[in-house]
């Protein structure tokens, strides 16, 4: 009885950690996502946690900024039209995401905090969280990530819309991938005590030397390569010696 006692409290707390995950993303998923009317004091205190010399230097420019759930985050787009930037303020920090697009919603995504991996990805999505880096050092291993999937994917970064529309169709891409497989909710409390820490201040480059990242799927979805059966055809006559006319 002693044992199944403890087994109760275990699931117990396991089931309220699952949830107490949860909870955060169903809100987001009704977060107003569009820019706000008057964005120069969250983009003025942005560029001062940043610092207006390096943004210069890197070419980063402030798009706007959006309050969802009254978290105020301002928005650079760097001008090579790939890569975007939020800064926002949490609990007294400042949060750094730096974000570059390929094809078909995969992305890198460069982080100041160490809780990115805690909610499940969606299908597409690299994460590198890296909160013992200042954001130069931060801003480097992003771009060294971007390299390596460039090379992995033989593909070419894409072409960022609207900020804030990116911003939210990435936020609700993944809330829809948790709650459309619902298993994946009960995996937070091993996300939050194993992978967090297991993937903090590990880089993309590290992940896949170290097979981590499932680069084939990646590949696969870059390149348009789905449902699964269209996989397999295209790797089957990428292997068969099939000749070519000309």
């Amino acid at each position: 009885m002693e044992v199944l006692g403890i087994l109760g409290v275990v699931v117990a707390l396991w089931l309220l950690i699952s949830a107490a995950g949860a909870f955060p993303l169903l809100l987001l998923w009704f977060a107003d996502f569009r820019y706000v009317a008057d964005p120069l004091d969250t983009i003025s205190q942005a560029i001062d946690a940043t610092g207006k010399e390096w943004l210069a230097a890197v070419r980063f420019e402030p798009e706007g900024a959006i309050w969802p759930l009254g978290v105020r985050m301002a928005l650079f787009r760097h001008r090579d039209n790939h890569t975007a930037m939020a800064v926002y303020f949490v609990a007294g920090r400042v949060v750094t995401d730096i974000a570059t697009a390929f094809p078909n919603d995969v992305e890198i995504t460069t982080t100041s905090t160490g809780d990115g991996v805690v909610a499940p990805f969606a299908p597409g999505s690299v994460m590198q969280c890296l909160p013992s880096l200042g954001l130069e050092d931060r801003w480097q291993k992003h771009l060294e990530g971007v390299q390596r999937l460039r090379q992995h994917l033989n593909a070419a970064e894409q072409p960022m819309g609207s900020l804030s529309e990116s911003m939210g169709h990435s936020q609700r891409r993944q809330i829809r991938h948790v709650f459309t497989h619902p298993w994946l909710i009960l995996t937070f409390p091993y996300r939050y005590f194993v992978l967090r820490l297991r993937y903090r201040n590990v880089t993309v480059t590290t992940q896949l030397d170290r097979g981590w990242i499932n680069t084939r799927a990646l590949s696969d979805l870059v390149h348009g390569c789905y449902p699964w059966v269209l996989c397999v055809v295209v790797h089957v006559l990428n292997v068969l010696p099939i000749p070519v006319v000309g």
